[in-house]
Formats: structure tokens, sequence, C-alpha cells
């Protein structure tokens, strides 16, 4: 199998910095990684809409859990190279400009095309991404959370404190959202909202935890030991799948077990500079794809077999991602030139 699908390219060996043996969650591991997240977060979104009664809708949720752990891993390593400086101005165009441009289209589609109509409070709170009501697009609540990760972030960073005293504030936030101190606070009902900060309360600050004790960590590891360590939290979450008892423990559970598994496993094959392009593909437009797939989801409504479907949404999505992404680049080109040097 392996052969096969070396031959059918689909996986590739980097020959490149081949004596750099170390394990590491290199710009190639975590493509991979993302790659694999948004596969898993299209597959679950796909089983909802088959109405598949499965633990398989999960991976949606499991899918984003990763994703947040690499952004805090991520936003960890960006510090301590730049120590925040220009920390708003490129979550800003990263982040903030793809989201407002995908939601200012769905704003316009929807209003001229299917006669929606929205407040302008709902237009607006849509539109900088904190419409708790989810009007427009339902699966754009992590824009929220990842933002609202992004301001606490950057203010106790701000401090100049020991990092074991950076990740116990974070925790403390992540506390809060795992048990919903802000809403009982402010009085305001987040409905369904609430429900998944409080899921994927902790894994932002996973994140940050691994990208501080990373290279400890990966000392004590070899390949043979993560490869077992990666099996191990596979088979626990196999098993908790089929736990009875769903409750959001379980699901925190689940998405954590995943997250560790498929971290881990993609980290070895990175070690030997095995990677696939159909997850590099999906990887360096993760976000693009996350951004357009819940709604470009209405597509299959055309559509009595869903299956026959499924080809037709990829199709549209790809190409819809590609051309946001190319926007995206041609932007922060136009942006870089007009700040100062």
């Amino acid at each position: 199998m392996f052969n096969l699908l070396k031959k059918s390219k689909l996986l590739i060996k980097n020959h490149e910095n081949s004596e750099d043996k170390t394990l590491s969650l290199n710009k190639e591991c975590t493509e991979q990684i993302k790659g694999l997240a948004i596969l898993a977060v299209l597959i679950g979104h796909y089983c909802v809409l088959l109405n598949i009664k499965s633990s398989i809708i999960y991976l949606g949720s499991e899918g984003v859990a990763i994703f947040l752990i690499l952004s805090g891993y991520g936003l960890t390593l960006s510090y301590n190279k730049t120590k925040n400086n220009n920390f708003f101005s490129k979550r800003f165009s990263k982040v903030f400009i793809p989201y407002f441009l995908v939601t200012l289209c769905w704003i316009i589609i929807n209003t001229n095309f299917f006669h929606i109509t929205y407040s302008l409070k709902t237009i607006f709170l849509s539109l900088i991404g904190f419409d708790i009501h989810r009007s427009i697009d339902g699966t754009m609540w992590y824009i929220s959370f990842i933002m609202l990760w992004y301001f606490i972030f950057y203010f106790i960073f701000k401090f100049n404190i020991r990092n074991i005293f950076k990740l116990l504030f974070l925790f403390c936030f992540a506390f809060c959202f795992r048990k919903n101190i802000y809403y009982s606070v402010f009085h305001i009902n987040f409905g369904d909202l609430a429900w998944q900060f409080s899921l994927h309360a902790y894994f932002f600050p996973i994140g940050v935890l691994v990208a501080f004790y990373f290279d400890k960590i990966t000392q004590k590891l070899t390949p043979a030991t993560l490869f077992v360590i990666s099996i191990i939290f596979f088979l626990i979450y196999l098993f908790n799948v089929h736990n009875s008892n769903k409750s959001l423990t379980y699901f925190i559970t689940s998405n954590f077990l995943f997250s560790v598994a498929i971290i881990s496993f993609l980290c070895i094959l990175s070690y030997f500079k095995i990677y696939s392009r159909v997850l590099k593909f999906l990887g360096q437009h993760s976000y693009e794809i996350y951004l357009l797939e819940g709604n470009l989801l209405a597509i299959t409504h055309y559509f009595q077999n869903k299956l026959f479907a499924l080809p037709c949404y990829l199709l549209v999505l790809f190409f819809f991602s590609i051309l946001l992404s190319k926007i995206i680049k041609l932007n922060l080109s136009i942006l870089k030139k007009s700040l100062p040097a």
C-alpha cells in the first residue's frame, strides 16, 4: 500500500535538509496537520448534512481542536521572534480581512438572490465576527473564538513575567470559557455558542504550552516512542468514541486524544521527510476552505443524491478557496507596500 501511494505521487519524500533528523513542527509538518484537520472538518460537516448517525460527525469538532492547538503554538513562536511587533496588523490582514470579505459576500448574495433580510445590528456584528446568533454562517463561531484568544494572548504577553505564569493566566481564561463564567457575569444568552466555546476552551493554551516546552519534550522522545504514544492515544480515542456517556467531558477528551494522536503521527512522518501532496494542498488553503465550506454546502441541496453532489461541491469549494487565497496574497502585498519600512 505504501509503495502504491509513492508510485501515485500522493506521498512524496523530501530530501532537502535530510541531515536534520529531529522531531519538529516545521512549516511542512504544520501544513500536513492543517490539511488533515480541515479534511476532518469537511468530513464531519458533510456527514451532518447526510444525517449519518455515527461518531464520525464529531470529526469537525476534532479538526477545530487541532487548529486551535496550532494557533496557540504558532502565535507563541511568532511572539518569540517579534515580541508582539505589528501583532494586530498581522492578525488583521491574515485572519480578519479574509473573514470580512467572505461574510460581506454572503450578506450581498443572501440579500439580493435569496431575499433574506438582516438588521443593521446583525450585519455589523457579523462583519466584525461577533454575531452570537451566527446569522450568516453557523460555522463561523471559530472566528469569534480565535479573535478573543488573540486579544487575551496579546495582553498577557505584554507583561514581563515568567512563562509558567503566562500559561497560568491563559488556562484561567480557558477555565472561564469552560464554565461559562463570562456569560453569567454579563447576563447574555450565548446559546449553543457558549457550548462551542466551552468544548474548545483549553486547546489554544495547550498549543502555547507545546510551544514553550516542545524542544525539551522532543529531546526525550524518539520516533519509535512518539509512534507508540500516537497509537496509544488513538486507541484510547477509539474506545472513548464508543462511550455511551456523551457529556461535554467526553467530547473534550475525544478532541484531545484525537489531536495528540494526529499531531504525533504527522510529526513522525515529517521526521522521515514523508509528506502528502493532498494534505499539503489542503493545509496551504485550510483557512480559505474553512471560511467557505459551511455556506457552500447549500450547493448540495440542488442534488437529490448527496453522494453524487460531493465531487461538485468539492470542485466549487476548491476553486473559490484558491481564488480567495490569491486575493488574500494580493491584499497582503499591497498592505506591506503601504506600511512604513
